[in-house]
């Protein structure tokens, strides 16, 4: 199983799905949130904590130690391997809505703690 990400407008290859907590208008993708909403409480982060980083309310120094600390709470890999499972998938793309050059996002925080070999594309 290979798991990559980027954001909504991606062109990598295989089963994408939103790892947000909205999708753009006109987008049909499957959600996180919907297709396996035990790993959502870990993996999309709360609206609170996405307003607090985008009101300036927090720093994203503050921002990266909660997602952190709530990705602590899963194993991953075997989490990931059950995705793909559930989208009946072997490449999947975890998506979101920042821009791939935006260095504050989540994805790239998860992509980092993605099992070696899992690892695919990052955007």
């Amino acid at each position: 199983m290979n798991v990559h990400v980027g954001n909504f407008s991606t062109k990598l290859l295989g089963k994408k799905i939103a790892i947000s907590n909205s999708v753009p208008n006109g987008v049909k993708m499957r959600t996180l949130k919907r297709v396996f909403p035990t790993l959502a409480q870990f993996i999309v982060p709360s609206w609170g904590l996405v307003k607090g980083f985008k009101d300036g309310k927090i720093t994203w120094e503050v921002y990266t130690r909660i997602y952190l600390e709530q990705l602590q709470n899963v194993n991953l890999g075997k989490a990931l391997e059950k995705l793909g499972t559930l989208m009946e998938a072997d490449q999947i793309v975890l998506c979101c809505w920042e821009a791939k050059d935006d260095p504050h996002c989540h994805r790239k925080l998860l992509y980092d703690l993605i099992p070696e070999d899992m690892k695919g594309e990052r955007e």
